[in-house]
């Protein structure tokens, strides 16, 4: 935003920094400053060219003149008292002070014509355009009736003949014209109080939420410092590396490795919570704690599987958990896996690329208990494959392969780009090799904002 529209920003409306009125007469000095700018601008030129035709019409009576120049005055100096803090805070004087000159200006120029038709009409007028300034209702009336009492005064002092019909005419559409006024002050004053009244109520709805929204962010952050502990804060071997990016501040995706005595063997453990946020990451940390107290089902993927599908099955709320869990055996040169519903690992060799093939059963865990699985032949099942120097094994959760390209939403990375890159970075160490693969994979997506939780792990044997 330009210095220029700041500038003008600040000239028209009150302090942007201030606070929503809490009171309805700081919501109306609200509205006063603001129209004051206006209305100030207007009433500075606007009667001038009123002045030849004064001088003509009542050439005897200078004080017309003098009256319309004093409208220019007050008005130049209402704009500039705007500047001062005083009347950014009470503006219900701005527009009192200009209501008020209005009002009794016109009527002694209305009384020293003697009621002439023509300043009739504008003293009319005036009456109905003081409808729009903000004032309390006791201000509105009050002004109006000094202006009124000081018509007739100065009329009656002037010589005025009320018995003429012409002037009885007058002063019935002055009678009227101040009723129909006195009605719409009230009528007018009540809606806006009840606009203040709903719209404080909003505000105070909305400042609800921004502390709800602040303890919600407060409450993210502690649960995303909390995550970040529970996932691994660095890779365990340099020929290991993995790649995390939740969607929100806290995601579902959850990945370990898991250490035996056996310093040969590693174990890679792999799961993606249905759902997003604190409920899927409150589920990801009950996984880390059960795979912590799991003892020695940890040496064995299926039987892990079913350890954890126990404990899960009545504590994630119909959330389901797809999990992947495989020990790799450095001195046999074998990897040992079973699958709990998740997508099956990527093996890479040079320019061979495949996937493993589960075996049959591997439902996600916490949609069936262990003896159901068991007794309809769908239990988790243990599964080997011999490796080989130089292979590498790329696991990932379905945010990696599902990404979308922002511009053109009917393609994904896996059909359109995923097995090219993996082979074109084969040969890299692991560590590269996640990130080459997530930096295309924001390149292709357009954003580092996902609609699901990523997560990628390499293997280099």
């Amino acid at each position: 935003m330009s210095k220029f529209v700041k500038f003008v920003k600040r000239l028209v409306f009150a302090n942007e920094s201030e606070k929503f009125p809490q009171t309805y007469r700081e919501e109306l000095g609200r509205q006063a400053y603001f129209l004051s700018f206006i209305a100030s601008i207007i009433l500075i030129f606007v009667w001038l060219p009123y002045i030849p035709l004064d001088q003509a019409l009542h050439p005897d009576i200078p004080l017309i003149v003098y009256f319309r120049i004093g409208l220019t005055v007050v008005a130049a100096i209402v704009f500039i008292l705007r500047f001062f803090p005083y009347f950014k805070k009470n503006g219900v004087w701005l527009a009192f002070i200009i209501e008020f000159y209005l009002l009794v200006s016109t009527a002694i120029l209305t009384g020293l014509t003697k009621g002439d038709s023509s300043y009739m009409g504008g003293y009319l007028f005036i009456i109905m355009v003081t409808l729009i300034a903000p004032l309390q209702l006791y201000q509105n009336y009050l002004i109006m009736t000094v202006s009124v009492v000081t018509f007739f005064i100065i009329a009656l002092t002037s010589g005025a003949d009320f018995s003429d019909l012409h002037a009885q005419y007058s002063l019935r559409d002055l009678g009227s014209t101040i009723l129909i006024a006195s009605v719409f002050y009230f009528l007018i004053d009540r809606y806006r109080y009840g606009a203040f009244l709903r719209a404080k109520e909003l505000q105070e709805e909305r400042n609800k939420l921004a502390l709800r929204n602040r303890i919600i962010e407060t409450e993210l952050s502690m649960a995303r410092t909390i995550q970040q502990h529970l996932i691994p804060t660095a890779n365990p071997q340099e020929w290991i590396s993995a790649i995390y990016k939740p969607m929100d501040l806290v995601g579902g995706d959850f990945y370990d490795f898991i250490f035996f005595r056996d310093v040969k063997k590693i174990g890679i453990f792999l799961s993606d919570v249905s759902g997003h946020g604190i409920p899927a990451a409150f589920i990801t940390s009950m996984i880390k704690s059960f795979i912590l107290q799991a003892g020695r089902f940890r040496e064995d993927p299926a039987a892990l599987l079913h350890y954890l599908n126990d404990l899960l099955a009545t504590q994630t709320n119909n959330n389901f958990v797809t999990a992947f869990y495989g020990i790799v055996d450095l001195k046999n040169l074998t990897y040992e896996f079973a699958n709990a519903g998740h997508n099956m690992p990527y093996v890479l060799k040079g320019d061979c690329l495949y996937q493993l093939l589960p075996e049959k059963g591997g439902s996600p865990l916490a949609v069936f208990k262990s003896e159901e699985m068991r007794r309809f032949g769908r239990q988790y099942k243990n599964s080997t494959v011999q490796l080989e120097t130089g292979t590498k094994i790329v696991l990932y959760t379905d945010g990696f392969l599902d990404a979308v390209n922002l511009a053109k939403p009917e393609k994904d990375f896996e059909s359109e780009q995923l097995y090219d890159l993996m082979l074109a970075n084969s040969g890299k160490p692991s560590r590269e090799f996640v990130v080459n693969l997530y930096q295309s994979l924001l390149d292709f997506r357009g954003s580092d904002k996902f609609e699901d939780d990523v997560c990628l792990i390499c293997l280099d044997i």
